[in-house]
């Protein structure tokens, strides 16, 4: 499906970045699993000149975004977990000891968050279409829906009247973010509060993570569009919060307008000059990163298997000579890449892999990841972009 028109404001939204056969991200191939027919597809990134909302031309169906063995679970994550708990220390600063009736977690993933705020909500009730065809996990008080938000009608749930709704990185791959906070404003009680969490384009712009572009995220929301999408939906902002160590996370709580709250604080425009001169220096960044890769003391290794990978290498024109990343996780020991010639393998599988050059290859968790290579003292380490 292709798209022409903002999200937020409605306005003409055009190409500032083209994306040619921008590979698809998380495809992980289990032994013995074939590739999916389609591990690539054009793609461009637009910009609306009026509100600086940034979104993806065109969104791939569902079928294509989640072949093979795509795979995420939120507390399998090291970085999805600190961002859970920062989240949930932002909830307690905007309704510090408050006790909610009934909270809604709209893309609940593996009820992760539903469990960290157990202490504190009576009835929890978790939404996510991932659970539409296999069935959910068990959790004592969590009823779960396997469903898209707009297919469930928010005013009748098992749990009753809703007082609480968070939302954390899922609104960005809704392609009419507008009508989900509709949808959640009209169905929030009166005292009700909401708290939503989206990766922030201005902090993606600030580090030259271009290669966090990719098919699943259709939104690329700033500070001054999504408080633009609040206010114009109905939202009464409270406070928000930028996490900068996990995707520039902007982090907002709000609820229905009353007219007590003050504004939203101010925040600059995102123009297409700014982009178009980041995605410059971004490119002069991976263009020399790319070379640094193709003189690299073999043997070379990935570090990390992130499921963004497919698109660092897009983005370097290739990873050089890497046969092999390393992972911690030894469930995945064997696993391929559906659109990269790699296999994941535990680092105690493979010998003598210090011996040449590391690539740290998930750059969100490139700090832990440091830290295991300080005392691994491999030959030579490479951070792909340069930026922690």
């Amino acid at each position: 499906m292709k798209v022409s028109a903002c999200a937020v404001c409605g306005g003409p939204s055009t190409s500032v970045i083209a994306l040619p056969q921008l590979p698809l991200t998380g495809l992980y191939l289990r032994p013995g699993h074939s590739a999916p027919a389609t591990t690539a597809a054009d793609q461009e990134l637009l910009l609306c000149d009026g509100c600086g909302h940034a979104q993806l031309g065109r969104a791939l169906p569902p079928e294509i975004l989640y072949a093979g063995d795509y795979t995420f679970r939120t507390a399998a994550s090291h970085c999805a977990q600190s961002g859970t708990a920062f989240f949930t220390d932002f909830l307690e600063r905007v309704a510090p000891g408050r006790r909610f009736r009934h909270a809604v977690d709209i893309g609940c993933n593996d009820l992760h968050l539903l469990r960290q705020i157990g202490g504190r909500v009576g009835a929890r009730t978790g939404i996510d279409p991932v659970w539409a065809d296999a069935p959910p996990p068990v959790e004592p008080g969590v009823v779960v829906l396997g469903a898209t938000v707009e297919a469930v009608d928010l005013t009748a749930l098992e749990g009753g009247p809703v007082d609480l709704v968070l939302c954390r990185h899922t609104l960005e791959h809704v392609p009419d973010p507008r009508a989900v906070i509709r949808q959640a404003l009209d169905a929030v009680a009166a005292d009700g509060l909401l708290v939503f969490e989206v990766p922030g384009f201005d902090r993606l712009l600030g580090r030259l993570r271009f290669d966090q572009i990719f098919h699943h995220h259709l939104q690329y929301f700033s500070r001054a569009s999504l408080f633009r999408l609040l206010a114009e939906c109905g939202g009464e902002y409270v406070a928000s919060v930028e996490h900068p160590q996990h995707w520039g996370a902007i982090l907002i709580a709000f609820r229905r307008a009353s007219g007590e709250s003050p504004a939203a604080p101010s925040a600059p425009v995102v123009t297409r000059a700014g982009v178009l001169a980041r995605y410059a220096q971004f490119r002069r960044l991976a263009e020399a990163t790319g070379e640094l890769l193709t003189a690299a003391t073999l043997p070379v290794a990935g570090y990390g298997a992130a499921q963004l990978l497919p698109n660092l290498a897009y983005h370097l024109g290739g990873l050089g000579a890497m046969e092999v990343v390393l992972d911690d996780d030894e469930s995945k020991d064997g696993w391929r890449y559906a659109n990269l010639p790699l296999t994941v393998r535990h680092p105690s599988n493979v010998p003598g892999w210090r011996d040449g050059t590391v690539v740290i290859t998930a750059l969100d968790n490139a700090t832990p990841i440091l830290r295991r290579l300080l005392g691994d003292q491999p030959r030579d380490t490479l951070l792909p972009l340069s930026y922690i």
